[in-house]
């Protein structure tokens, strides 16, 4: 089993022992925050690679529970496998934009409909 620093991502024709920095920083954290004091699940990160020619791109996609249903969001960039971790947090980020801007959707007074008025 490969160190969290270091993770070992394979492939039907490669094996590759990547270089990733620190595995949590600020908008994975900020987004762990805002799922505990909503009350919604653990974010679950999930890699995905794509073959570009020669090369091979990695991005990632966050899912959160929420009591209002799952929200699946990808990191908007590809990233060398060295920095996965930046698609993680551009993933994080992402979603925690989403869920801030549900919450204040919810929070906010909603004004009263009119239309039975003659």
């Amino acid at each position: 089993m490969s160190s969290p620093t270091s993770p070992t991502y394979s492939s039907s024709s490669f094996n590759y022992q990547a270089r990733v920095e620190k595995p949590s920083t600020k908008w994975q954290e900020r987004l762990r925050a805002h799922c505990k004091e909503y009350h919604s699940s653990e974010p679950l990160f999930t890699d995905f690679s794509d073959q570009r020619g020669g090369r091979t791109a990695w991005t990632a996609e966050v899912t959160v529970y929420t009591p209002e249903g799952k929200l699946s969001t990808p990191a908007r960039f590809f990233y060398h496998v060295n920095y996965l971790n930046n698609a993680r947090e551009d993933a994080a980020e992402c979603a925690l934009q989403q869920l801030q801007q549900a919450n204040r959707l919810q929070s906010s007074p909603r004004r009263p409909s009119y239309s039975g008025y003659n």
